[in-house]
């Protein structure tokens, strides 16, 4: 799936254009287009601006990779700050068919962390965390 955002500029009741989360697919490739905005977290907590680098992709694993791999690749937290100028980002996330079973890649030392799971199943449950894929079954709203 490929997303285009375009992000108009801040105001003070917004400081983030989005909610810090992990991305549920595999990967993510992000073009950042000349105006920032992207923090990851960092291990003791902190956020840290992701800069922009010309011509260059922001690679993000994704939880359905850290499932896969056992937790070998961590899923990277982040989230986009709102900023005085519009910023344009493209991003690509590379997904598995819905019918794929993820199961987690193990070794006689490294037991399963998790339980099978087709990605259908689980992309869907893990996007109804965001507001946005949220329904609203009231038709008089």
């Amino acid at each position: 799936m490929i997303q285009l955002l375009l992000a108009r500029g801040a105001n003070d009741d917004a400081p983030l254009s989005c909610e810090e989360h992990c991305d549920g697919c595999l990967l993510t490739l992000l073009y950042q287009h000349e105006v920032g905005g992207l923090q990851i977290q960092l291990a003791n907590d902190t956020w840290a601006d992701v800069p922009v680098v010309p011509y260059a992709l922001v690679v993000n694993t994704g939880k359905c990779l850290e499932r896969w791999t056992n937790d070998c690749l961590k899923a990277i937290n982040h989230r986009v700050k709102l900023l005085k100028e519009e910023r344009l980002s493209i991003s690509f996330f590379l997904e598995p068919s819905f019918a794929t079973p993820i199961v987690s890649l193990t070794n006689v030392n490294d037991p399963p962390k998790y339980e099978p799971i087709i990605y259908g199943e689980y992309i869907t449950e893990s996007k109804k965390r965001f507001t946005e894929y949220q329904l609203n079954d009231d038709p008089s709203s």
